[in-house]
């Protein structure tokens, strides 16, 4: 939540998503209210998860501009620098 309000503003775009099927949305949407996520989440994400090889939640992709995962959870360092790096890179 913190990355989100820092970056926000800033051209980040924060996005959730969520293996859950459209039978248990009121149950996603529970889940966002209760902790306050403001940004978009995507529900029903399934084949995309698995495309992204996620073993746990949350999980955690930085994708660049260019649409390539430049860092995840799995990586040395901390998102925020992850963020600030890509923010201060050039645009292609």
């Amino acid at each position: 939540m913190e990355a989100y309000k820092k970056y926000r503003d800033q051209g980040v775009v924060f996005v959730s998503l969520t293996p859950d099927s459209k039978e248990r949305l009121a149950d996603v949407n529970k889940f966002v209210e209760k902790y306050g996520i403001e940004w978009p989440t995507g529900y029903d994400a399934k084949k995309t998860l698995i495309q992204f090889k996620a073993e746990y939640f949350p999980a955690i992709w930085l994708i660049d501009r260019q649409g390539k995962v430049v860092w995840n959870r799995d990586e040395e360092g901390p998102l925020e620098d992850a963020i600030a790096k890509i923010i201060s890179s050039p645009q292609e």
